[in-house]
């Protein structure tokens, strides 16, 4: 009886277009001049997101569909005040702030929680994306995923148009199914509005997918037929490594294989031999002035699809699963963390039905005894139900096993975690909430070998408020997932107030209060983080706040916060310091902006200052210019303990056309005495076809600078469907 109440109340959207079926071809221009486009039903009446919710879109926006035998075809017409678009980049998957542009988000499953996005821009660049967790938060957006669909932009006199040809093979749905739930967001830039097509509180994230309107198909899309296809790939490069007693050229050579099998229209295995991932982008580096390691995101294309069914459980930093462990290991020769061959990967995940998801994968590593490495094997299993309207209850269990001889003493034999997670989401976003508990089983180990939590947030336009209580056990280990810490307990309290005055100039101010205490099972406190704070946001998407903060520490082991000779932090000493943040944010949309975050104040017993942020330069379509930087100053009690880290890292984007870009990265980081180089050349010649050039380059910058190890890679992707 409860679930039909949840599923009425699900049901209420109260919008729908109608999707027509059509035989005929489509030219693809972005011209909506085809016989198809007139006949269709529109989806208009787009209401504001930015700078109000309240009011309905001040410029017309008009969605069409129509389905053929192989494809989802998508029609956009997008009324504006003139041709003066802001279009940063050519580049394939741009970010929407800062752009013109209309994405479109389809739930093929109508579960609330998943969605696939396909995005356009005035000047035709395509981006297309996943969204996971229902998309209440920006954990669960990514625009990594890349598959093959095509879409084409034409502009008109105060209107441009686009049409987007999407394949079935792209898609995961249920076969025969009669509607899928959708909507749509507008970024018009000249106009400074973002508009919706189904209404969207602005407490609240665009991509949301709780405020979702109907497809309802004339036809209903039926099976794929054959969905096949093998990506296969070449690479060369040469390598040199330049130590005191080495300086050798290495030349390789290698080939691989990805395939794409569809078992169903909803899942799907991945197959991927000897996998090469030289083409992905390095990670932006950051100065770490904790005691803990730090996360970056996953970027290698095989574990992105589907990432949110395996990655999902827990938070970031109690996590059974995090894939990016999967090819990296420590050289324990040099001490410090590389990348490391992966055999193989194989993956079945996707959708059973419109309420079960599975996931299977392995992976296999090579060893380099040498360094101290040995092989892995990597298992994990999951499947997940969707209960109520929008909430979730699952299952994972993972597996890593070393399947050559211990190369090193800190490796773990083998290890297992086994847990499950309830996530709750209330129909309309207001209530919030996830409880989890997971045991790892590790040979030699203690009754410790656990980790739960327990989080609830209720928010509104006016209010959000959030409390949180975790635990993660002296035995627990992750070996495949990601736990900084343990043997802890830790509470967090958040709580959130916004106004939003009725200013020309002003759009929203928030006052935020958080509280984060942690402590020892026995009571003692180890840690806490508080803080307060206020922000202001400007019509013209500028914003200025501060925020003032209340940090204690009690250290479990020694510590060095700015490395180099100075002293040692002892541990069980305690520091009890205060500092404060300030942050500064220019219109995004004019050719210079920037972001501008300096930080004063006490630091352990000692003192800090410093600024983070970056400058933008936008050269519109072709050449974007950007500047990430952090410069803090550190000075600690005794003749070693005066240290300024700095970290800047200039990148250059060169478009040169929608299908050719050329990109370069360079970090220079004193807190590791590193200058990186990364330049990558990628041709599109054909849909998700590639060939890159990368050239990457480390110099160590402790006395001279010496270049450490060099590497140029030519790599060539095709994929083909059979």
């Amino acid at each position: 009886m409860i679930f039909s109440w949840w599923s009425s109340i699900w049901a209420q959207s109260g919008k729908s277009v109608l999707v027509k079926h059509s035989d005929q071809s489509t030219v693809l221009d972005g011209k909506l001049d085809e016989a198809h486009w007139i006949e269709a039903q529109s989806a208009e009446g787009f209401h504001q997101y930015f700078p109000s919710d309240t009011a309905d879109a001040q410029y017309d926006t008009r969605v069409y569909f129509v389905t053929t035998e192989k494809a989802l075809l998508v029609g956009i017409h997008c009324v504006s005040s003139g041709d003066d678009y802001i279009v940063p980049t050519l580049r394939r998957d741009y970010r929407a702030g800062g752009n013109d542009n209309l994405t479109i988000m389809i739930d093929s499953y109508n579960d609330g929680n998943n969605a696939f996005m396909f995005g356009v821009n005035p000047y035709g660049v395509i981006r297309e994306g996943l969204i996971s967790g229902g998309g209440s938060s920006l954990a669960g957006f990514s625009t990594a995923w890349d598959n093959k669909w095509s879409g084409e932009s034409y502009i008109g006199e105060n209107y441009w148009s686009a049409e987007l040809v999407i394949p079935w093979t792209t898609l995961r749905y249920a076969e025969g199914s009669d509607r899928w739930r959708w909507n749509a967001y507008r970024f018009d830039m000249a106009g400074n509005e973002r508009t919706t097509w189904i209404r969207i509180p602005r407490d609240q994230w665009i991509f949301n997918l709780a405020f979702m309107g109907d497809m309802v198909f004339e036809r209903p899309p039926q099976g794929a037929g054959s969905n096949i296809s093998l990506i296969p790939y070449v690479n060369a490069s040469a390598a040199q490594l330049s130590l005191p007693d080495v300086s050798d050229v290495e030349v390789n050579a290698a080939a691989g294989i990805d395939a794409k099998i569809g078992i169903t229209s909803g899942l799907n295995l991945d197959v991927s031999i000897n996998p090469d991932f030289s083409q992905v982008e390095v990670d932006q580096q950051v100065t770490n002035l904790s005691r803990f390691e730090l996360f970056f995101p996953e970027r290698r294309q095989f574990f992105l699809e589907n990432s949110d069914l395996f990655g999902s459980f827990g938070r970031r930093d109690i996590n059974p699963f995090f894939s990016r462990r999967i090819g990296i290991a420590t050289d324990t020769v040099r001490d410090q963390t590389i990348q490391t061959p992966v055999q193989y990967g194989i993956r079945l995940s996707g959708k059973l039905d419109e309420d079960w998801r599975v996931g299977l994968l392995n992976a296999q590593t090579k060893s380099s005894p040498e360094l101290g490495i040995s092989s892995t094997n990597y298992s994990v299993a999951t499947v997940q139900r969707k209960v109520l309207a929008r909430s979730l209850v699952s299952a994972i269990v993972t597996h890593q096993q070393l399947t050559s001889d211990k190369a090193s003493d800190d490796l773990l034999e083998r290890n297992t975690v086994a847990g499950m997670q309830f996530v709750y989401q209330s129909v309309d976003n207001r209530w919030n909430g996830t409880a989890y508990a997971f045991k790892s089983f590790t040979p030699d180990a203690d009754n410790k070998e656990f980790a739960h939590a327990l989080r609830l947030r209720y928010s509104t336009l006016l209010y959000q408020i959030e409390v949180e209580q975790s635990r993660v056990g002296e035995d627990f280990e992750a070996a495949m997932g990601f736990v900084p810490r343990k043997d802890l307990q830790r509470l967090d309290l958040g709580a959130v107030r916004a106004w939003y005055p009725t200013s020309d100039k002003t759009n929203r101010v928030q006052l935020f209060l958080n509280g984060s205490y942690f402590y020892e099972p026995g009571g003692t406190r180890t840690d806490h983080l508080y803080s307060v704070g206020v922000e202001q946001e400007f019509v013209n998407n500028g914003s200025i706040g501060i925020q003032f903060f209340d940090e204690f520490v009690r250290l479990r082991s020694d510590f060095n916060p700015i490395g180099d000779e100075a002293e040692d932090l002892q541990a069980g000493e305690a520091f009890n310091f205060r500092y404060v943040r300030m942050f500064f944010q220019t219109d995004p949309r004019k050719i210079f902006s920037f972001r501008f975050n300096p930080i004063l104040g006490q630091f352990f017993n000692g003192n800090r200052y410093g600024v983070t942020g970056r400058a933008q330069l936008r050269l519109q379509p072709k050449v974007g210019v950007g500047v990430n930087y952090s410069v803090n100053h550190i000075s600690l009690p005794g003749e070693l303990g005066e240290r300024t880290l700095v970290l800047v890292g200039p990148r250059i984007d060169v478009t040169l056309r929608k299908d050719l870009f050329i990109t370069g990265f360079f970090q220079y980081n004193n807190q590791i005495e590193n200058f990186n180089v990364n330049t990558r050349l990628q041709w599109r010649f054909a849909p998700v076809s590639d060939l890159f050039i990368v050239y990457t380059n480390n110099y160590s910058t402790l006395d001279t600078w010496q270049a450490t190890d060099r590497n140029l890679t030519v790599k060539l992707s095709y994929w083909l469907n059979l």
